[in-house]
């Protein structure tokens, strides 16, 4: 309701807000979208670094194997700081074991993701046939008191959601999720702090994404490691309007702009 008059407007929308393909709001909205961004000769895109980056670097990792049989996204990483923020309200944090229906609410939590194998599908030439969502749970070994959350004994404490894409019965693009509160956990499962690319193809393929923070880690408390996350959210964005803004109208993804990297200055 409040994007589509921009759109209707000729105004270009740049967003990390939940949005790359339009297939986890819906085909009635997304059509809505599509429908307005042509009518005014706008575009509409859609990043962040996951989903968004992770996807673009997925395909291109990809590109120096033949016969490429399936392709891997893994983001894993410790949450304590941030298990409160906003963007984790969703997924459940603190409910009990066994509770009915958390596995789909995580689905309905993480649900971009479709979005996200729809790009990543689109980079590589694939047509999905399905996309499918399991998740599996972490549950804490003691009380859990970090920032703005008390978890119990026995609770949710770890996620893990894992998105596919499936083609004549085959997995064929895997986008993971695993986020834990600190290491207090059962199963004692471990995490990357990054996002890892795994290609099945000749060769195969397996690439480590690392990020720090520009600075003494030492000196950085929870907003800065926040303000760490929130950055590589919103850089790809901001580095894809110039493209964005040259594309052809209506709803756009990386497969349809060209390479969307950073200017150096």
């Amino acid at each position: 309701d409040e994007v589509a008059p921009i759109l209707r407007a000729g105004i270009n929308v740049v967003t990390t807000s939940e949005f790359m393909s339009g297939t986890g709001i819906g085909p009635e909205a997304t059509a809505t979208l599509e429908e307005a961004a042509r009518a005014g000769g706008a575009t509409l895109f859609g990043s962040g670094v996951n989903p968004g980056f992770a996807e673009l670097f997925a395909a291109v990792s990809a590109g120096i194997s033949r016969d490429v049989r399936n392709i891997t996204v893994a983001e894993s990483a410790d949450v304590t700081m941030f298990a409160q923020d906003t963007n984790f309200e969703a997924v459940g944090w603190g409910r009990p074991a066994g509770d009915p229906g958390h596995a789909e609410a995580v689905e309905a939590a993480t649900k971009v993701f479709a979005d996200a194998l729809d790009v990543l599908a689109e980079l590589v030439g694939l047509t999905l046939d399905e996309r499918r969502c399991t998740a599996e749970f972490a549950h804490a070994t003691e009380d859990l008191d970090i920032p703005g959350m008390v978890i119990p004994k026995g609770h949710v404490a770890g996620i893990e959601a894992r998105w596919e894409g499936i083609v004549d019965g085959d997995v064929r693009l895997g986008l993971h999720v695993r986020w834990v509160i600190g290491s207090l956990i059962e199963p004692p499962w471990t995490v990357e702090f990054g996002y890892v690319v795994d290609v099945v193809g000749d060769p195969n393929v397996h690439i480590k994404l690392d990020l720090w923070p520009d600075g003494d880690l030492a000196s950085m408390g929870v907003d800065e490691f926040r303000d760490v996350g929130m950055r590589i959210t919103a850089v790809p964005a901001v580095n894809a309007v110039p493209a964005v803004c040259a594309a052809a109208p209506g709803i756009r993804t990386y497969a349809d702009l060209p390479v969307v990297t950073a200017r150096l200055t």
